[in-house]
């Protein structure tokens, strides 16, 4: 069974986070059961987004929807703001371990 690891944050092509949230997708996604967690519905629409996602084959999840309850990893990728207000904590809450690196 492989570990799940929920990706929060949006891939891109430009950017330093963004271009490494597409590099993890793919290099990820056949070792672990991954999901991309978007904060925001309107980047459901985001063309980049969508090819990313089709790309890698992995599921996306918008924050607000997740379970209250999960196992696993949440990788955040270069956002601060989740230790700012208290996103963090809520995630942890939610069973996942929070793993942070820029």
């Amino acid at each position: 069974m492989k570990r799940k690891i929920y990706l929060f944050g949006a891939p891109g092509k430009v950017g330093g986070a963004a271009t490494k949230i597409w590099d993890l997708l793919r290099l990820l996604r056949e070792d672990f059961d991954l999901c991309l967690v978007l904060r925001h519905k309107r980047l459901l629409k985001d063309r980049e987004i969508q090819e990313a996602v089709r790309e890698s084959g992995v599921r996306v999840e918008l924050e607000s929807k997740l379970p209250k309850r999960m196992e696993g990893i949440a990788l955040v990728v270069c956002e601060l703001a989740v230790f700012e207000n208290g996103r963090a904590e809520r995630i942890k809450e939610q069973g996942l371990e929070v793993v942070f690196f820029q």
